[in-house]
């Protein structure tokens, strides 16, 4: 990271926009107040991907890109949506080593909010992994969660049974224990049995 190294410098340094751009950018941001890179993104000055990379390497953390990536219900369910939407960032991943500990992956807009960090792995009693993530990928993300979480990040917490049975086939799918296909199969053969 560049703690001491303004964003815009350090990106005509690295050669993806000019003094030029960089000022016109800053005076749209002055007037709108949005980031930076989105401006620059929306001129045509630097494509989304561009952007992805560059905040990988200023902020010295690997990037996701979450358009493709599918998020399990179970996982999304980890932290409230008011808290995604406050800190800026998205579970899409959790992995368990050989030992048992699990670490929540975490996309984010600004990887260095330790706060946001601290407050996910107290929510979760996992260790969490940052990613960086564009304003407008989150953006679009955030759109399309589901509006119902817990409030306090506890995964069963004031479930009804059938949110616990889809929690609970979500985790079977995503161990690959279980396919939702073959569960469809098996539910398909309890209602032919009825």
């Amino acid at each position: 990271m560049f703690p001491n190294r303004k964003f815009g410098e350090l990106m005509i340094e690295r050669s993806l926009i000019d003094k030029h751009q960089l000022s016109k950018a800053l005076k749209q941001q002055q007037t709108t107040g949005r980031r930076i890179g989105s401006i620059l993104v929306d001129n045509g000055d630097i494509s989304e991907e561009q952007l992805e990379n560059f905040l990988a390497f200023y902020y010295d953390v690997p990037k996701i890109d979450l358009t493709g990536t599918p998020i399990s219900a179970t996982t999304l369910r980890l932290l409230d949506r008011e808290f995604i939407g406050n800190t800026g960032v998205i579970p899409f991943r959790v992995i368990e080593d050989a030992a048992g500990r699990k670490t929540l992956m975490l996309a984010m807009i600004d990887p260095t909010d330790d706060s946001a960090i601290a407050k996910a792995e107290e929510m979760t009693h996992m260790e969490v992994e940052p990613f960086v993530i564009t304003h407008r990928i989150f953006l679009d993300k955030f759109k399309s969660l589901p509006e119902e979480s817990p409030t306090d990040g506890s995964l069963f917490k004031d479930c009804e049974t059938r949110d616990l049975l889809i929690a609970l086939i979500d985790a079977l799918a995503d161990q690959g224990i279980l396919s939702r296909e073959e569960l469809q199969r098996l539910i398909d053969k309890r209602n032919m049995r009825q």
